[in-house]
């Protein structure tokens, strides 16, 4: 592997004299698609569907970038000291003019000391959390662990907290890809599983009734004209995808 160029968009690198692109970020990807495209090659994969496959492949929250209310954030879910090398390259080499803040936890497993001594001096500042696993690391030990690499350390409740009080142009949540996940505490999200259940109880409550209920108020019309009933309101559900639809009928 040759001639790596990381650019906003991905990486661009050579292997044996033919140039390829993955979308994945970091100083170690162009090395783990060199020894994807031996596999393929291996199997008697033809080479454009490898250079596509190569070029198309992406891991959410492996060196993620979003940009969000004027701050760069960093989402990677490496978990042991040897997968924060692209990390901590990043943080020293593209950010290094700017201030970092780490959100940081991890499961109970993990060398967090390793870990944080790969990340010592690649940020500013460290946010302790425990992610939200039965395997999580118990939190006086991330924070105490945290100590030990940085000097400037604080604690949060929940990634939701920590992205509240960091401070950085930079923040890079990391440590697991649990800390990466949909945070179902928030506010927007607590009330969500009650909200659908009574918009199905709405959406499926005539499936119970009887309709000779509601037929059995009748009245004569001494007219030979035609009877028309309009703008009936009705609502049911699609049952192959479970979706509403509504309209009005005339009888």
């Amino acid at each position: 592997v040759s001639e790596i160029e990381e650019k906003e968009d991905g990486t661009y690198f050579t292997f044996e004299a033919k140039r390829y692109f993955t979308r994945m970020q970091g100083c170690r990807q162009p090395y783990n698609a060199a020894l994807a495209i031996s596999a393929a090659r291996v199997l008697g994969i033809e080479g454009g569907a490898i250079s596509r496959g190569i070029e198309e492949a992406y891991l959410a929250g492996r060196l993620q970038k979003v940009v969000a209310r004027g701050r760069i954030y960093i989402l990677d879910g490496a978990h042991n000291p040897e997968s924060f090398i692209p990390l901590a390259h990043l943080l020293t080499t593209a950010y290094a003019k700017k201030r970092r803040t780490l959100v940081y936890g991890c499961l109970s497993d993990k060398d967090i000391d390793g870990v944080l001594s790969a990340l010592s001096g690649c940020a500013e500042s460290i946010i302790a959390v425990q992610p939200d696993s039965y395997r999580a690391m118990d939190m006086g030990k991330i924070v105490n662990a945290c100590r030990r690499h940085f000097s400037d350390v604080c604690t949060a409740v929940g990634v939701s907290n920590a992205l509240d009080l960091a401070d950085g142009d930079v923040v890079a949540v990391c440590g697991s890809f649990t800390l990466l996940k949909e945070d179902v505490t928030r506010e927007g999200l607590k009330d969500t599983p009650a909200r659908v259940a009574d918009m199905y109880a709405e959406l499926l409550s005539g499936r119970e009734d009887d309709a000779a209920r509601h037929l059995s108020k009748t009245f004569r019309v001494n007219s030979g004209d035609i009877v028309i009933e309009k703008d009936i309101t009705f609502s049911s559900m699609c049952e192959h995808h479970l979706m509403p639809f509504f309209g009005r009928m005339a009888i």
